[in-house]
């Protein structure tokens, strides 16, 4: 189990409520299956992400919305800026609620839990809604934080202050292959977004690496290409992964440098180039 209460939740309630936050994300929230979470973007008017989120559809009719804590003064007025004469509300349900993770197995839980297919870190698995009363009664322990920061890097899972920062777009990371629908109707960004789809070309792509020598880098260090140590990219994520022995990295690569077989040098600086990674194919 991976805890997720922190992080912001929210409940859309109102005969507008699907065309409205339809009009807010990049996926079609018409597409919601029951009990199934579907990931989407939100994106400003430059189609630049703003935050990831994910939306299901309640039993009690509402739309729920959930994204990283770090955006829990963000999200709610990011998401009702645009209610103006619509028939909807907007409530944050963060403190009264309580949400979990649950990897592989289907949970097996009261009534009072809603149980949704969900695939957060590459592999099959269930998000728990909940009341905040019934903390209790959910199973532990759950998962340690480096242990989930490796499964997320293993996987190659960009997360909310890493990778997604900085107004990073959706076609760098990788995530329009599964938080964007190109057939839907208008959004916030879909200009932009929907133009570098069909010209299918962006600067940098979002990266598995893994470390070819025994030196650990570090996030934030600068990635050379080998053959003439131009600059190239940049890391993001690392994590030392036991079974491995080796450092596993996330990191942006710009296109021209991306393949199967490339090595690049890192460090702090220009001057301290001393680390090997090449691309990680699996």
């Amino acid at each position: 189990m991976i805890s997720l209460t922190p992080q912001v939740r929210l409940r859309f309630t109102g005969a507008d409520r699907v065309r409205y936050l339809n009009g807010q994300v990049t996926n079609d929230v018409r597409k919601l299956q029951p009990g199934v979470v579907q990931w989407a973007g939100v994106t400003n008017h430059k189609g630049r992400l703003e935050a990831l989120v994910a939306v299901h559809d309640g039993a009690d009719g509402a739309l729920y919305v959930d994204g990283p804590a770090a955006l829990r003064d963000f999200l709610p007025a990011r998401l009702e800026k645009y209610i103006i004469a619509d028939e909807v509300v907007c409530e944050e349900v963060s403190e009264e609620t309580i949400q979990a993770h649950f990897l592989e197995v289907k949970p097996e839980l009261s009534a009072e839990f809603r149980v949704l297919a969900c695939e957060r870190y590459g592999v099959p698995g269930w998000d728990v809604w909940g009341p905040a009363a019934l903390q209790a009664a959910l199973p532990k322990p759950a998962m340690e934080t480096a242990e989930v920061e490796l499964l997320r890097v293993e996987r190659g899972i960009p997360g909310w202050e890493t990778e997604l920062q900085g107004g990073v777009l959706l076609s760098e990371t990788g995530l329009e292959a599964w938080a964007v629908d190109f057939h839907k109707g208008c959004y916030i960004g879909q200009e932009v977004i929907s133009r570098l789809k069909s010209v299918g070309r962006v600067n940098r792509h979002l990266a598995k690496l893994i470390s070819l020598d025994g030196i650990p880098p570090e996030a934030g260090w600068s990635l050379y290409a080998e053959s003439d140590r131009s600059p190239c990219g940049e890391l993001t994520s690392v994590v030392w992964h036991p079974g491995l022995q080796k450092t596993l990295a996330l990191g942006y690569v710009r296109r021209e440098h991306l393949g199967t077989d490339t090595r690049f040098l890192t460090g702090p600086c220009s001057e301290r180039l001393f680390s090997q990674l090449g691309i990680r194919t699996t």
